[in-house]
């Protein structure tokens, strides 16, 4: 389930950066993807409500459930857009991202464990160059506008 809420959260912020005038690349590639889930996995609806409220919590429980059950985390496609659309935010400029609250970067652990983590004002969240061998647990976790 908590790569499906990524997946969902990745959704979120590429469409609030998206239409938030950056580069073309993000846009091309999340417009490609929502082409994909609204046309072959019919989760349109989905994808437009997670627009209007990007960073509704409820919102993206929703968009993952969707996720899951219209099969589009199985599909290879779907996948390599996400992991594309993923690397693409996160390649730009810090300058470009919104205000990161809590940035959690490289580290290499057996077990990580990630509880009760919240930032708000529209401050997100940001977790790269993780390595998790064993375990990885995230629960009761919200960036919120």
């Amino acid at each position: 389930m908590v790569e499906i809420t990524l997946a969902a959260m990745a959704l979120a912020a590429a469409q609030t950066m998206a239409t938030a005038g950056l580069e073309e690349v993000t846009k091309d590639l999340y417009g490609g993807l929502k082409r994909t889930l609204k046309d072959r996995f019919r989760i349109g609806a989905a994808v437009e409500a997670l627009e209007e409220a990007p960073q509704d919590a409820d919102t993206q429980d929703f968009v993952a459930k969707k996720l899951e059950t219209s099969g589009a985390l199985s599909d290879a496609e779907v996948l390599q857009a996400l992991d594309a659309l993923k690397a693409a935010l996160l390649a730009l400029p810090e300058r470009a991202t919104p205000q990161t609250a809590i940035l959690i970067e490289a580290i290499r652990a057996h077990t990580f464990t990630f509880t009760n983590v919240h930032a708000t004002g529209g401050a997100s969240i940001v977790v790269k160059g993780v390595e998790v061998t064993g375990a990885l647990h995230m629960e009761n976790v919200t960036a919120r506008g």
